[in-house]
């Protein structure tokens, strides 16, 4: 009995072989979790300050475009490497964050939202490809705990940034917050991209 129920607690653990890789795609991992917990909680409410709109279906259209584009990203990737879910991660984001705060810099739910078709295709890519990065390394009696992990940074990174900006724009205006979270999340896509390059290096040495 006492055998059985220690065998279902629930473990967290990274078995060594895949400290390296997930602390690899950590920073792309976390950029786009970050990213889907700003929109979840915090961007209907910067559409109406750009725009002057009380409407919920400018909101509503903006998390649905994020979450549906990546939905379809994944099914698009799902037969392509690791490696190039993540590159096609990293560069929707370069290219997205700055679209997006254009479009509620100048006050464009247009712009906006194209910034947000492009980044979704990185939200759903990036989510992909971190996970095929790191869970083939683990041995199947550890792939629980390592996903378990991998949630848990998951998570962390989608609430914790959402409710530190949320506490900001108390102080200081939901723009100038959102243009600084769109910052950071642009600051980690370019350290994700370097670790995702170095990566490749020995990769490219042992073949």
């Amino acid at each position: 009995g006492s055998d059985t129920l220690r065998q279902r607690r629930p473990r967290i653990g990274v078995p060594a072989p895949a400290r390296s890789a997930l602390l690899r795609v950590t920073p792309i991992s976390v950029a786009f979790w970050a990213l889907g917990g700003f929109y979840l909680s915090l961007m209907p409410s910067l559409i109406g300050r750009v725009t002057g709109s009380n409407s919920i279906w400018l909101g509503g259209l903006a998390v649905g475009t994020l979450t549906l584009t990546g939905g379809a990203a994944i099914l698009f990737m799902q037969r392509r490497e690791a490696r190039t879910a993540l590159l096609v991660a990293i560069v929707s984001l370069l290219a997205g964050m700055p679209t997006i705060l254009a479009g509620a810099i100048f006050g464009q739910p247009a712009i906006l939202l194209a910034g947000t078709l492009i980044a979704g295709i990185g939200f759903g890519s990036g989510f992909l490809g971190a996970l095929r990065t790191v869970m083939p390394l683990a041995s199947p009696d550890e792939r629980a705990g390592l996903l378990a992990a991998f949630y848990v940074e998951s998570y962390l990174a989608f609430s914790l940034p959402a409710i530190l900006a949320g506490c900001l724009a108390r102080q200081f205006d939901l723009l100038t917050v959102a243009t600084f979270y769109g910052a950071g999340l642009w600051a980690l896509a370019l350290v994700g991209l370097a670790l995702a390059l170095a990566g490749s290096r020995p990769e490219a040495a042992r073949a």
